[in-house]
């Protein structure tokens, strides 16, 4: 883990409690609980994965509001791909 300095007036930051980069270190292989606590941050690690493979195929990806039934639209020629 990288040093963290600590700043004057600030709180220290608290050890006991598990961080994502622990939670997640043996990740698919953790408890469904981990999963179930830390399942936004997976799905929107997972969108960044994707947008950037699209993305250096020279797509353009627009992200959809949160209300729809699809996470992104990608613009082939001169259609909408839902994603």
């Amino acid at each position: 883990m990288p040093f963290q300095p600590e700043f004057p007036g600030f709180c220290s930051i608290a050890r006991s409690a598990p961080t994502l980069s622990n939670a997640l270190e043996a990740y698919p292989h953790v408890s469904s609980r981990t999963i179930s606590r830390y399942a936004k941050r997976i799905g929107r690690a997972g969108e960044h994965l994707v947008d950037s493979i699209l993305t250096r195929y020279g797509d353009h990806i627009l992200a959809a509001p949160e209300d729809e039934p699809f996470d992104r639209l990608v613009r082939r020629g001169d259609r909408h791909v839902t994603i």
